[in-house]
């Protein structure tokens, strides 16, 4: 039936108030999407520039369920299905619609889990509309190539907040890089305000951070929700056990630790201290990074002050820069 829908709008070019619900009573007949139907519903987006706009609600909904809630693991995105989503809506290399983007995001922003590829292609997307002064975030506009403005930071926010909604609280390194692409690029220019905020911040997390994050495989994700569908008596147990370790994790006075637990709660919290002192390697990465192009940007010189009032410790590598915005 879906299918059979983009073919009719395809040939009239545009898709109308009308059709969008029928493509609703299609979906919502079974609430489910195939593989094929997937792609007839990306085909019919990219073949109708003239579409209503409850259209682009409609897409989102639809495809991000579907990427989302339906292929497994449930829940998450695997590599093969970030894959197959990022092919899907840039055959070109790019993003080429705003309900495309939409999508994008709030898939990173469903999913528990998803690959770092994902957050890092949609972080790039942003990058070059503001290198470029191109694509779907500039349509409407009249910026000119090399400026941030406010849409952008609100955007590139929920990509960096989604992405740390899976766990991964540290900004990662391609994160970081694309971040610093970013701000090179638009270094010679005045930004909005609130990308200063948001570099120095992302970048000092990326520092200031421990992290510890690796892929989550299917058979890794099912185990985690393996508990929500037990029903058998010994579940109370098994939440009893995870109110246990987040004991061990924050203490509570009322809890007594045993000697494996105080030595495992320690470990955690020394494991984060040493997170908040900046090493040598990353004060040389920091250094080298900002030198690159022998601008110090605004956005830079708020990361290095953010980074000199917060850190438990800073390497000597860096007090060069650290002494020009002192």
């Amino acid at each position: 039936m879906l299918t059979d829908l983009v073919a009719k709008v395809s040939k009239a070019g545009r898709i109308t108030a009308e059709d969008v619900l029928a493509f609703r009573r299609a979906y919502y007949d079974d609430g489910r999407i195939t593989d094929a139907e997937a792609e007839a519903i990306f085909r019919a987006n990219g073949l109708c520039a003239d579409s209503h706009p409850t259209w682009a609600v409609f897409f989102c909904e639809a495809l991000c369920d579907y990427i989302v809630h339906q292929k497994e693991p449930h829940g998450h995105v695997s590599g093969d299905n970030a894959r197959w989503l990022i092919d899907q809506i840039s055959a070109d290399g790019r993003v080429d619609s705003l309900c495309e983007l939409e999508l994008l995001v709030a898939v990173l922003e469903q999913a528990k889990t998803t690959p770092e590829s994902l957050a890092a292609f949609a972080l790039q997307q942003v990058k070059e509309a503001v290198i470029s002064g191109e694509g779907p975030l500039r349509s409407g506009k009249s910026l000119k190539p090399g400026m941030v403005d406010e849409a952008d930071v609100e955007l590139l926010r929920r990509i960096l907040y989604a992405y740390a909604g899976g766990g991964n609280i540290a900004v990662t390194a391609a994160e970081a890089d694309v971040l610093f692409e970013i701000n090179d690029a638009t270094a010679s220019a005045p930004q909005h305000p609130a990308w200063n905020d948001l570099f120095a911040k992302a970048i000092a997390n990326h520092l200031m951070f421990a992290t510890n994050h690796a892929p989550v495989s299917r058979e890794e994700a099912l185990r985690r929700d393996a508990w929500l569908n037990d029903t058998k008596p010994d579940v109370g147990n098994f939440i009893a056990a995870m109110v246990t370790s987040l004991r061990d994790i924050y203490r509570v006075a009322t809890f007594k630790e045993t000697e494996a637990q105080r030595r495992r709660r320690e470990a955690y919290f020394n494991e984060m201290k040493a997170a908040e002192e900046i090493s040598e390697g990353e004060a040389l990465w920091l250094s080298d990074r900002i030198t690159r192009d022998g601008i110090l940007s605004d956005a830079e010189r708020a990361a290095l002050l953010f980074i000199k009032q917060e850190a438990t410790g800073i390497h000597p590598a860096l007090e060069p820069l650290l002494a020009k915005v002192a």
